[in-house]
């Protein structure tokens, strides 16, 4: 193998590690992460948008009124709804 080839071999498995490192890192700072949704009738668009987007820790009003199906994709995919006073 020449010197050419090895430098591109190491550097990609590099770039590779470095790229699952920073997916990792990402990961961990969305779960220790509340979306503060401020809105007052929460339905399950809303939810499941914001899950898909990989937030599992919502934070909403006090006031906020939450439709039924919303609350059960809430508690099916276990997602920690937060109300802020």
């Amino acid at each position: 193998m020449q010197k050419k080839e090895l430098v591109t071999l190491i550097t990609e498995q590099v770039y590779k590690k470095i790229s699952n490192l920073e997916k990792v890192e990402n990961k961990k700072n969305k779960e220790s992460e509340y979306f503060l949704l401020e809105k007052k009738v929460i339905d399950s668009y809303i939810i499941k948008k914001l899950y898909n987007q990989g937030y599992d820790k919502i934070k909403i009003k006090a006031d906020s009124i939450i439709t039924a199906e919303a609350k059960d994709f809430i508690e099916a995919k276990n997602i920690y709804l937060s109300k802020k006073s």
